[in-house]
Formats: C-alpha cells, sequence, structure tokens
C-alpha cells in the first residue's frame, strides 16, 4: 500500500504542470471503482478540507492537509482537477514574479 502510494505520488510530481490533476483525473477513470468508493474517497477529501482550514492559523501542516483533501478530490471529480490546474499555473506564476 505505502508503495503503491509513492507511486501515485511519483506520477503526480513527473506530471505536466497545468495538466497534473487531470492526467491522475483520467487514471483514475481507467482503474474500475464503483461509486460508493469515489464518494467515500470524495468526502475523505473533503473533511481534510475542513480540518486542514481549522489548523491553518495553528502551526503545522494545515496548508498541507488542505492540498492532500484537495488532491484526493481532484482524482475523482474532473471539475476540480482542473480548478487545481489552474491555481497550480496561477501559483507558479505569481512565485516567479515575487
Amino acid at each position: 500500500m505505502i508503495q503503491a502510494g509513492r507511486k501515485v505520488w511519483r506520477r503526480l510530481i513527473e506530471g505536466t504542470p497545468g495538466s497534473r490533476f487531470q492526467e491522475r483525473y483520467l487514471r483514475r477513470r481507467q482503474t474500475p471503482s464503483g461509486r460508493l468508493r469515489k464518494g467515500l474517497v470524495i468526502v475523505a477529501g473533503a473533511l481534510l478540507v475542513i480540518v486542514g482550514i481549522i489548523l491553518i492559523p495553528a502551526p503545522g501542516p494545515g496548508v498541507l492537509i488542505v492540498l492532500a483533501g484537495a488532491t484526493l478530490i481532484a482524482q475523482e471529480s474532473r471539475a476540480a482537477a482542473r480548478v487545481l490546474d489552474r491555481v497550480e499555473v496561477r501559483l507558479r506564476n505569481a512565485i516567479r514574479r515575487g
């Protein structure tokens, strides 16, 4: 299970900025999974986002938890994957400028 997680992470990191989350979404669509699993992944992602938002003011990895939750949602939702790809490109541009 850990090896599978590492493989997924590596593929996500090696993906093309601006389309890596959509690529992950398309790869997930190729593997058979039921509606229950999809729903559970989205709920888990939403819970992580909520917990991360609550933890942002506190010292610690609040932003990373939000990103992990958003990534879980994006692997099951094309719209979320598109949003994350756009946000990534904008953040990269802002970092380059700043």
